[in-house]
């Protein structure tokens, strides 16, 4: 079995070269070489058009747009995953609908989702593919459960021309039976898009902090309910790694690296 280790990036001297190179122009962020990625990347997807955003945060924003999402619409997503990903929806005018999974994996509990006016649907009641007979197959879909069973679910459950967008991590050996060769087939004709997504630099960090202050902001005392389990300073990291397996009932574990 191939190890994947999530912190660690592929840096080579190919990339280093190429980024001091972007360093020595005129135009760090939209010149010549952002309009070459644009490009090149627009051709790899056959599409008519490819834009290069700064953020993971940016990019679900301008999915939401592309599909025409705003207010009344509802679109669902996952508790457990960046504060951005429900941010990016409710800029739209859009009303988030978070889904639980498993009680093990810590997900927020209906309470908390509803104070903020959003809808909370539990797939311990309704599946995803129920949900998606129920109201229509699903436009997009963002995935950051932990749970490899609803990444296929979520595939199947995705609707012509679809986005499901992964952001979990799943270890582990799990196997599931699924009708592969149906989802190859909808996917290839239905023209669906599936693509994985992190946020890890400190861009995103800083705007989760401004996306956290912002909630406090217009719902005050709601943020202490989400971030459930502080761990004291980054040398206590095998205590945040215990947490974040085993979370007993955590909704957000997080690392606490200097007083408030």
């Amino acid at each position: 079995m191939r190890k994947v280790e999530f912190y660690r990036h592929n840096v080579g001297s190919e990339e280093i070269a190429g980024v001091t190179q972007v360093l020595q122009t005129l135009f760090l962020t939209t010149g010549a070489t952002v309009r070459e990625f644009e490009e090149g990347l627009a051709e790899y997807l056959r599409s008519g058009y490819a834009v290069g955003v700064t953020s993971c945060t940016a990019a679900l924003h301008l999915a939401l747009l592309a599909y025409d999402i705003g207010p009344g619409d509802e679109v669902i997503t996952t508790p457990m995953s960046f504060v951005a990903t429900a941010h990016a929806i409710l800029h739209t005018g859009a009303r988030p609908v978070f889904v639980d999974v498993e009680a093990h994996t810590g997900n927020m509990n209906a309470d908390l989702i509803e104070e903020l006016g959003a809808r909370y649907i539990s797939t311990k009641e309704t599946p995803i593919l129920d949900a998606a007979k129920q109201h229509g197959p699903f436009d997009l879909i963002f995935e950051g459960t932990g749970n490899s069973s609803v990444v296929f679910d979520s595939m199947q459950a995705l609707g012509k021309n679809g986005v499901l967008v992964l952001s979990s991590v799943t270890g582990g050996d799990k196997m599931i039976s699924i009708p592969a060769d149906r989802i190859n087939l909808e996917f290839v004709l239905g023209n669906k898009v599936m693509v994985g997504t992190v946020n890890a630099n400190r861009e995103y960090f800083e705007l989760g902090v401004r996306d956290m202050a912002q909630a406090e902001a217009a719902y005050p005392g709601w943020l202490s309910k989400l971030l459930t389990d502080p761990v004291q300073g980054l040398e206590n990291y095998p205590e945040l790694f215990k947490k974040l397996t085993s979370p007993n009932g955590a909704i957000k574990v997080f690392c606490q690296v200097a007083e408030l």
